[in-house]
């Protein structure tokens, strides 16, 4: 009779039997080409199967068109350049089409498979449950779904894995290379999205409370770590940023540090708020078509018809309302924490996100309980799952902004259901 024992005990003997015959040296290698190779497989199959339902809902494509075509961005400073300047360049030279956004994604998906199973390497030692956390980084819904879609979130999603990776490492080396880095990848993140600004800021002072109440993994850390801690990334994320900046400041006269409308964010945020679109009720389409009678509207009272004009008024509507109504500010940020997980494009999709984050929010507080008292890694994802959701929810939060903390969870948590498979049943070692 086959039992899951037997199963995975047969698996494993098979596993070792093949990769006996490889030299050590090698097989670290040849299993990340193997993450590689499934990775970008899968995202050229996934792609094309859903080519004919592309859209550039958020400009990005018309950006790098037009940078493919006039080597600039056309004044725009509504987005992060990183995105649409990489895709300006594929696109100039192999053409704008579908099949280059699809090319150019999946192998975006394979650098972030890639990553995970190296860093899963690093951080554990065993090449199995690395080939494991990159294969399952490869083919979660979640990572693969943005393939097929103009969207940011497969380059925003490696960066971010990078910026908490090296935040960890500036808590547990010695030196300056690793809060350069950190703040370096947060810089190059925030050149994708704006919202990795503050992240330096918030893990030096979520450090620092750690290490004022005296939990244990924290007491140690050393005055000039702390120092090194707040003005080091700090400093290079904005030296990082700095060219663009003075890019944004040469164009407009205003101090923008990456992209502006958090105005025009915060509006669609706050009437989701108010319609309980955590209840499900509407889809986001129903919803949007409400929304821009309200937007017009605001746009009619306020004589606003030109953008930089719309920009200012719902810059200053939005600090009106956090000023004013905090009570409803509170109210608005509650609401919109769970929408963060699993507010999809309708009901169907809402729900099958709630399960991949039930599932990946369930890993990672195994692996969270299993590694916190030997390795602090954990409290560098914690920390960014904490500043995105609350981050997000303050503004505007949607599903599909979870992705890039789902790779860094599953990193963590793939190893706590290792290290419960290794004690009850043995298969692992």
């Amino acid at each position: 009779m086959f039992t899951p024992d037997l199963l995975l005990n047969k698996f494993n003997s098979w596993l070792n039997q093949k990769t006996r015959l490889v030299p050590s040296a090698y097989l670290h290698w040849i299993l990340g080409v193997l993450v590689v190779v499934i990775a970008v497989l899968t995202g050229l199959f996934t792609g094309w199967a859903a080519e004919g339902s592309m859209k550039d809902q958020d400009s990005f494509g018309l950006l790098a068109r037009h940078f493919a075509d006039y080597n600039n961005f056309d004044g725009s400073v509504r987005r992060g350049p990183l995105y649409p300047f990489t895709l300006g360049l594929l696109f100039r030279w192999f053409g704008a089409s579908n099949f280059t956004v699809i090319g150019f994604q999946s192998g975006l998906l394979a650098v972030l498979a890639l990553l995970t199973y190296v860093l899963s390497k690093k951080l554990y030692g065993s090449w199995k449950l690395a080939l494991i956390t990159g294969l399952v980084v490869a083919l979660h819904p979640m990572c693969v779904v943005y393939v097929s879609k103009i969207l940011v979130e497969l380059l925003f999603a490696p960066l971010v894995l990078l910026m908490i990776w090296f935040a960890y490492r500036s808590l547990v080396h010695d030196g300056l290379l690793n809060p350069v880095l950190a703040g370096f990848f947060a810089g190059m993140a925030a050149l994708c999205k704006a919202v990795t600004l503050l992240y330096p800021l918030f893990f030096a002072c979520g450090t620092l409370v750690f290490y004022l109440l005296r939990i244990p993994q924290f007491r140690n850390l050393s005055r000039g770590t702390l120092v090194r801690l707040f003005l080091i990334p700090n400093l290079f994320l904005l030296i990082t940023i700095s060219p663009w900046t003075l890019r944004n400041y040469h164009l407009t006269g205003e101090l923008i540090p990456v992209s502006k409308g958090v105005g025009y964010e915060f509006l669609r945020g706050e009437f989701m708020s108010r319609e309980n679109g955590y209840l499900l009720q509407n889809t986001n389409d129903e919803v949007w078509a409400k929304f821009q009678m309200e937007y017009m509207r605001i746009v009619e009272e306020y004589d606003c018809l030109d953008d930089e004009k719309q920009t200012r008024v719902l810059d200053s509507l939005m600090k009106a309302f956090i000023i004013e109504e905090p009570g409803q500010f509170a109210l608005h940020i509650t609401k919109q924490l769970p929408t963060f997980w699993y507010r999809g494009e309708n009901f169907k999709k809402s729900m099958f996100y709630l399960v991949l984050a039930v599932v990946s929010l369930g890993l990672f507080l195994l692996g969270f309980v299993k590694t916190f008292r030997e390795n602090i890694f954990g409290f560098s994802v914690l920390m960014s799952i904490i500043y995105f959701n609350l981050l997000y929810a303050s503004i505007l939060a949607i599903a599909r902004y979870s992705m890039p903390v789902y790779p860094p969870m599953l990193l963590l948590g793939l190893y706590g259901l290792y290290r419960i498979l290794r004690s009850q049943i043995g298969v692992i070692k």
